[in-house]
């Protein structure tokens, strides 16, 4: 019996060492480094990084005739520590096919705050565009499992009078989108309601990078939204991901109908 146990305890702790072993940084696909979507509590070490970039394919209902058209959506971002405990990446959202909304940059920076204990971060994640949103999130835990609580703030609200001017929807790259009803202001007949929607204020976060050999990894994420996992096969400073995403809030608002699935390409020094 005894040496039963002896072997049980060798098994588990080989597969913790290969846990453990392949500990490596990979960015998400906003450049700051994580699981898929959302930053995890570490940064890169100074002077590393990577470049990415991720596509999905959709349906894309057009809003007056009802057709539907295929349209992309592309991720292309670069990430890197710039010291101890700080990262930056920078990168672009575009689309392609029928999909007409116009290109944004964003910005992301994270600071990893040091603790022995459980670590921790604090990530912000800015597009350029005025009437998007920004995303400030504080994420805890480990590589193979964190979570985290994240706002957004600033942007645009959407209103029915925007829609039908044509304007651009505001959104945030975390957390779903809410519609509601309240009453007008004064600038509108005051007894009349009006349909407004913006990103979710509070939402909450989890993900992580389960090695499973020393160049395949197995993904999980959740950002405040969308659920997804993946598998990542990686050499020395390629990576290609497979991952399938589900459908959100977004998908809802902009009439599409996903494929599910996104794949990307990294580059690490």
């Amino acid at each position: 019996m005894k040496r039963i146990s002896r072997i049980v305890i060798a098994l588990l702790m080989g597969c913790l060492q290969l846990v453990c072993a392949y500990d490596q940084q990979y960015s998400s696909q906003y450049g700051l480094s994580g699981a898929i979507f959302t930053p995890s509590p570490y940064v890169y070490a100074l002077e590393e990084g990577s470049s990415v970039y991720s596509i999905n394919f959709y349906q894309k209902q057009d809003p007056s005739t009802f057709i539907q058209d295929r349209a992309a959506r592309h991720l292309s971002f670069f990430g890197a520590g710039v010291s101890r405990n700080l990262e930056i990446s920078f990168g672009q959202e575009l689309f392609t096919g029928a999909e007409k909304r116009r290109r944004s940059y964003i910005f992301g920076a994270k600071y990893s705050m040091p603790n022995d204990s459980l670590p921790m971060s604090l990530s912000v994640i800015n597009p350029t565009r005025s009437e998007d949103w920004a995303s400030i999130i504080m994420s805890a835990g480990w590589r193979q499992f964190y979570f985290g609580i994240g706002t957004n703030v600033g942007g645009r609200e959407l209103k029915e009078v925007d829609v039908l001017a044509g304007r651009d929807v505001g959104n945030a790259q975390y957390g779903g989108y809410r519609m509601f009803r309240r009453l007008a202001n004064q600038n509108v007949q005051q007894s009349r309601l009006e349909v407004v929607g913006r990103p979710d204020e509070i939402y909450f976060i989890a993900g992580g990078t389960v090695d499973l050999s020393k160049n395949f990894q197995w993904l999980y994420d959740y950002n405040g939204d969308l659920f997804s996992t993946g598998l990542r096969l990686s050499f020395d400073t390629l990576s290609f991901q497979v991952n399938w995403v589900s459908s959100g809030d977004y998908d809802t608002l902009f009439l599409r109908d996903q494929d599910n699935f996104t794949v990307s390409a990294q580059y690490r020094w």
